[in-house]
């Protein structure tokens, strides 16, 4: 599943947002350098190829898809909460 996952940074005042794949971080400090980020999205694409065409087989290509990207990634989240300041 890595090979399709996307980071998408929504840069303010921007027209496009930025997505590049999973492992290009550098590649994201590199276009973002200077702007504000405001928010990140982790985005999964996937081909279906023939299945496209059959609504049986697209039901469960999507079915699938959600259930890996739940269990590779939604499970895994928590809500972040700010450190307390230090003296």
């Amino acid at each position: 599943m890595e090979k399709d996952l996307l980071i998408e940074a929504n840069i303010k005042h921007a027209r496009e947002h930025i997505r590049i794949p999973l492992n290009g971080f550098e590649t994201l400090i590199e276009l973002s350098k200077g702007k504000e980020i405001q928010t990140f999205n982790v985005v999964l694409m996937s081909k279906f190829g023939a299945g496209f065409g059959s609504n049986k087989k697209f039901i469960t290509l999507v079915e699938k898809m959600i259930l890996d990207y739940y269990a590779g990634i939604v499970q895994h989240l928590t809500n972040w909460n700010q450190p307390a300041p230090k003296i």
